[in-house]
């Protein structure tokens, strides 16, 4: 159960990101062993890998003109290949690991446990795509909890997928668990008896094996920027991701990968899209009036849909949009409406001082002149809100792609029902889900 919750947490993109960025940090760290170079600063430090490359164009300049100087000249150059070395036989013995540090590092074990199943999981299913096959990340998680829980008896380091060896057995075609079986058979056979014949294997060629067989780790670094084309929030959750993970390192860059993935669908639910719906002649249903060239609106009906759920960072939105589409915002229309009553009043009450009063009688006329004159610059505005108002009786609120809705939600409909019910247009929901 906790291995789902934690898969889900990570999409598709993010994924490939993580994966890329992290055959990047191999490939840095293979370097070491592929050329001999000494002194190399680690890249699982944060921006270790900007420290690598600090004075990559001089390094450059350096390897290219010592292969000038062998090519031209013929230089014989004697240089030292590093080789594996004594290689110890046989298994330690097998006993319980001490709990004094554990206080101090139940953190770093918890940080690590996480950080290598995220990394197996995203290798499974990354391979599983590939090759059609499903992964239960439940299962996966017990799996290494048993491994690593048996390997902690013998002084092994805490166990999790090998990009280079994974993608290698991937390249063989294996397909099940007796690659490993094999692979097993073959270690133990060399820790016991074999380990002598390994002596004098260069580094370089196990550094050069790993690095070739995550060519495709590499090209899926490159087809990631086509994402750009396809969907720019996508694009961005890999790109994010991975140079979180290239500049930093795979926790902390796993950290924000996941934290940006989560806020893009905050964004997205905060910028929904709303539309008003018409009927499709002949039918009963209905359809966006952007998207659909046939559909037409009913008299007096507006039939407005928002696309996302209703909750407290789009609630404002969720106003706005249903005055948008509707072309009817009902605070501004009842404050002209009250206006003109008001205006209606005083009027009437004038008039009345003037059949009381002959002597002030042509004061009132005046005064009725000016307020007229003055209300006829707003009577082509007030004409046209009414005829709005008595065109529109209804707003039908679709609620069919609202999956669910909060307080401010609920606060949100309850005052697009109220501001419209004082300008006598009747609301109402429909499609609405049982969290309503």
């Amino acid at each position: 159960m906790v291995g789902g919750v934690v898969e889900q947490f990570g999409s598709a993109k993010q994924v490939e990101g993580l994966t890329s960025g992290a055959a990047v940090h191999v490939l840095t760290s293979q370097l070491k062993s592929m050329t001999g170079v000494e002194g190399v600063p680690p890249t699982s430090e944060a921006f270790g890998l900007i420290k690598v490359g600090g004075n990559f164009i001089v390094t450059i300049l350096i390897v290219c003109s010592i292969l000038v100087v062998f090519l031209v000249e013929g230089t014989h150059l004697h240089i030292d290949v590093p080789i594996v070395g004594q290689v110890e036989s046989g298994f330690p013995v097998a006993r319980i690991p001490s709990l004094e540090r554990a206080d101090e590092l139940a953190w770093h074990a918890i940080t690590i446990a996480i950080i290598s199943f995220v990394i197996h999981i995203a290798l499974a299913k990354l391979i599983s795509r590939r090759l059609n096959y499903e992964v239960d990340a439940n299962q996966e998680w017990l799996a290494l909890g048993a491994m690593n829980s048996i390997a902690c008896l013998f002084g092994c380091f805490a166990g999790g997928s090998s990009l280079g060896r994974t993608m290698m057995q991937v390249k063989f075609g294996t397909k099940s668990q007796m690659s490993t079986v094999v692979c097993c058979g073959i270690m133990v056979g060399m820790v016991y008896g074999a380990a002598s014949f390994i002596y004098h294997l260069p580094k370089a060629v196990l550094a050069s094996i790993i690095v070739v067989a995550m060519k495709d780790l590499f090209i899926q670094l490159v087809r990631g920027f086509s994402l750009c084309r396809e969907s720019i929030v996508d694009f961005m959750i890999f790109l994010v991701t991975l140079v979180a993970v290239i500049l930093i390192n795979v926790n902390n860059g796993l950290i924000i990968g996941i934290s940006f993935a989560l806020l893009s669908v905050v964004f997205r639910t905060q910028w929904a899209d709303s539309t008003c719906m018409g009927r499709i002649p002949g039918t009963s249903d209905f359809k966006g009036l952007g998207h659909y060239r046939s559909a037409e609106e009913i008299p007096g009906i507006k039939v407005f849909r928002f696309d996302a759920p209703l909750y407290f960072a789009n609630a404002e939105l969720f106003i706005l949009s249903v005055y948008n589409a509707c072309g009817l915002n009902p605070i501004l229309v009842r404050s002209k409406l009250n206006e003109r009553s008001a205006a209606e009043k005083k009027m009437t009450s004038i008039s009345d001082l003037r059949d009381r009063s002959k002597r002030s009688g042509d004061m009132q006329l005046r005064l009725v002149g000016r307020r007229v004159a003055d209300a006829s610059s707003d009577s082509v505005i007030e004409d046209q809100t009414e005829h709005v108002v008595t065109q529109l009786t209804h707003i039908i609120i679709d609620c069919s792609t609202i999956p669910y809705v909060d307080l401010m939600g609920k606060d949100a409909l309850a005052q697009t029902y109220a501001d419209y019910s004082t300008i006598d247009i009747t609301v109402l929901m429909a499609n609405c889900k049982g969290e309503f």
